[in-house]
């Protein structure tokens, strides 16, 4: 007995899988990160007996050999067993994962599912900022720089966090 090769549609930066309709049975696997780098898989149970899925997973480039092993489940590939979810923990999130399963029954296996990509988890970096200290003589404006930036470029809002003692302090926006 052959078993139906299993196939899926995974969206760029996504997780969830998409089965397409066709003749052969479909089994779709998706993907939800954890926290920690953990990561949770749920697909849909072969229509045909079997005796478990096998969980393929790497680094480096994207198709076989999937020769990961870095999972605290030890190294690709990792018997799920006969369920239809399964989390692999302790993976690096500074690594692009690829992943795919099969399921298997005696010593048959079924082909890979489509590729599931996960890629490294972005670095938020925090803003920096300087102290910055201005005074003037009395009736003379000051205008001053406030030196700070976001290496992600993200847009940054300042606060005025203690008013002068005398006078005011106007922060300008600015686009």
């Amino acid at each position: 007995m052959a078993l139906t090769k299993i196939f899926m549609k995974v969206y760029s930066d996504s997780f969830f899988a998409l089965c397409f309709p066709a003749v052969l049975f479909f089994l779709s696997l998706s993907a939800t990160p954890c926290y920690g780098r953990d990561v949770s898989f749920t697909w849909t149970a072969n229509p045909e007996q079997v005796d478990g899925y096998r969980l393929y997973y790497k680094t480096g480039s994207s198709g076989a050999p999937y020769n990961g092993t870095n999972a605290t489940e030890g190294p690709s590939p990792v018997a799920t067993g006969n369920v239809t979810t399964f989390t692999l923990y302790g993976l690096s999130d500074t690594e692009t994962y690829y992943f795919t399963i099969t399921a298997y029954l005696g010593t048959e296996e079924s082909g890979y599912a489509e590729e599931v990509v996960l890629n490294p988890v972005p670095v938020n970096y925090p803003p920096t900022a300087s102290d910055v200290t201005l005074s003037t003589h009395e009736d003379v404006p000051l205008t001053g720089v406030l030196p700070a930036g976001d290496a992600e470029g993200a847009p940054l809002t300042y606060t005025l966090v203690t008013s002068p003692t005398k006078g005011t302090a106007v922060i300008p926006i600015r686009s």
